[in-house]
């Protein structure tokens, strides 16, 4: 994947490249954890949670030679880079209704928190946030 980046930075050095951080994986659908308990937090418990990458960035040394803009979400929906301060849902949605991938409202309220905690990094690159 990095190598794609670096090919694709080579060939046009004005290519901004952002790269969204890891954030949850499950092992049972977050639906039926929902059905299960009648929560969405419990989506987030140890023994239904596959992946939670809360220093993916710091542990890698993969990228380190490209200049990019890194998004954590980690860090945009869980206080102090800890699980139990994640939010669990947006609105009536859940974080997901299967393993890995996020709701569209989840998906809709993450992209609102990048618009506007990283509003000034995304303009500097030439991003619109319209």
């Amino acid at each position: 994947q990095w190598d794609l980046l670096k090919q694709a930075k080579t060939k046009n050095e004005h290519i901004e490249i952002i790269v969204l951080g890891g954030f949850l994986n499950l092992n049972e659908h977050c639906s039926e954890i929902v059905n299960k308990h009648k929560s969405f937090d419990n989506c987030f418990d140890q023994e239904y949670r596959s992946y939670f990458p809360a220093d993916e960035r710091m542990s890698s040394d993969l990228g380190k030679e490209l200049e990019y803009l890194y998004i954590s979400r980690i860090e945009l929906l869980c206080e102090n880079r800890k699980l139990e301060n994640c939010l669990t849902h947006a609105g009536n949605e859940p974080v997901s209704y299967d393993k890995h991938h996020l709701s569209l409202g989840y998906a809709q309220m993450i992209g609102d928190l990048i618009g506007q905690t990283y509003a000034s990094e995304l303009t500097e690159i030439g991003l619109s946030l319209k």
